[in-house]
């Protein structure tokens, strides 16, 4: 297969991910450079997976794909704003990007390192701001008592929890696929791991550490049932010994089944997502069919016109539901289904299975309780990169 020198941009493109997400990076411009960077890379993307189309498999999951995108894109004739379809849609291309670009193990463990490389600059500056400085803590109160919460340089807790966790699933996918780097300065990567654990403790994100607790107990069943049950005991005793700061993180919870005041669970959580599926009841045939559009909520608020975005639900797939109906939601579903029978079916090694898996997973899971890997544009981003690797797996492994 013929390399393709495009794949340059998608070097770049995920080197500066996790670093345009730096406040220092940020300030030093007075527009949206999120925005700005996502719309040229994105398309810079297009435009070269379009050069290489010729090395793009089509599968069930990219007829699906297309399927959504369309569907998302039509969507602006029943209410979507235009902005917010780019948000939803502009991070599949990079799965097909993967495909297109990435056409041998070197260029694939190039990506990877570019990534790592990137992920640790922003590990080290939020562990020097948050544990030698100090700074960057906001007081929070709705875990039961006020805890500090720390967002670092991130811009917030939510990014720098997703973000450390994303390096924990890099770490994991370096060994699956035995790339050279997770060989060599172990001892390296076991120091940014326990920094990006440290950031994720800080931030008091317990959608980060369940979703990784999810994934290393799935993972670890896959290497067998020693390593499963030595995994189990760990995480059992890491419980034991840091009881007081899981009461603090889940207080909110506790204080919910003390009263039996359930729908105060999860920072309310349960009464957001009761309310907002009251409001889908009361939805008309047509708009429970094709959901109220992406960006606008036009029914039921306090405001005539209040702006509804997917973030306000707590949970990606609800957020779905409401915005683009049974249609988007069902299509969304049946792209996640098609991944996980894929690695299911693959011919990968037990390890391997397990890994896509317990990731699937875990953000199936992640993006079910709260808005993560959906409706945050750059983590969507990371998922359809790792699961573009997980379908050119043949390039790599050979």
């Amino acid at each position: 297969m013929k390399r393709s020198p495009l794949v340059l941009i998608l070097y770049f493109m995920f080197f500066f991910r996790p670093i345009v997400l730096l406040k220092p990076v940020l300030n030093l411009v007075k527009f949206r450079l999120l925005d700005i960077y996502s719309i040229i890379v994105t398309y810079g993307l297009l435009l070269a997976t379009l050069v290489d189309i010729q090395n793009l498999r089509w599968r069930t999951v990219s007829n699906l794909i297309i399927a959504f995108c369309l569907y998302c894109g039509l969507s602006l004739l029943w209410g979507s704003n235009l902005r917010e379809i780019a948000r939803v849609v502009f991070p599949f291309v990079v799965f097909f990007a993967i495909e297109a670009l990435v056409t041998n193990r070197n260029q694939a463990e190039m990506l990877i390192k570019i990534f790592i490389i990137g992920l640790s600059l922003t590990i080290l500056v939020n562990f020097f701001e948050i544990a030698i400085l100090g700074k960057s803590g906001e007081i929070f109160r709705g875990y039961g008592q006020s805890v500090i919460r720390y967002g670092g340089l991130t811009g917030g807790e939510h990014t720098l929890a997703h973000m450390m966790g994303v390096f924990w699933f890099t770490f994991f996918l370096c060994s699956i696929f035995n790339f050279d780097m997770i060989k060599k300065r172990k001892i390296c990567w076991y120091v940014l791991l326990i920094m990006s654990l440290y950031c994720i403790y800080k931030s008091y994100t317990r959608t980060v550490f369940l979703g990784l607790v999810i994934f290393i107990l799935v993972y670890s069943y896959g290497l067998g049932k020693k390593k499963f049950i030595t995994c189990l005991l760990i995480i059992i005793s890491v419980v034991l010994i840091f009881k007081g700061i899981l009461f603090v993180a889940f207080g909110d919870v506790k204080e919910a089944l003390k009263y039996k005041e359930y729908y105060k669970a999860g920072s309310g959580r349960i009464k957001i997502w009761t309310t907002e599926l009251n409001k889908f009841k009361k939805f008309s045939f047509d708009r429970k069919i094709l959901g109220i559009g992406l960006g606008y909520e036009k029914f039921y608020t306090r405001f005539k016109k209040e702006r509804y975005f997917i973030a306000r639900s707590h949970n990606d797939f609800l957020g779905l539901l409401m915005t683009l109906g049974i249609i988007g939601f069902l299509l969304y579903i049946a792209i996640l289904a098609s991944c996980l029978r894929d690695v299911i079916n693959s011919s990968l090694e037990t390890r391997g299975k397990f890994f896509f898996f317990g990731f699937l997973i875990s953000i199936i899971f992640m993006n079910f309780v709260s808005n993560s890997y959906l409706s945050r544009v750059q983590l969507s981003q990371v998922f359809w990169m790792f699961i573009g690797l997980f379908y050119i797996r043949d390039r790599i492994l050979t």
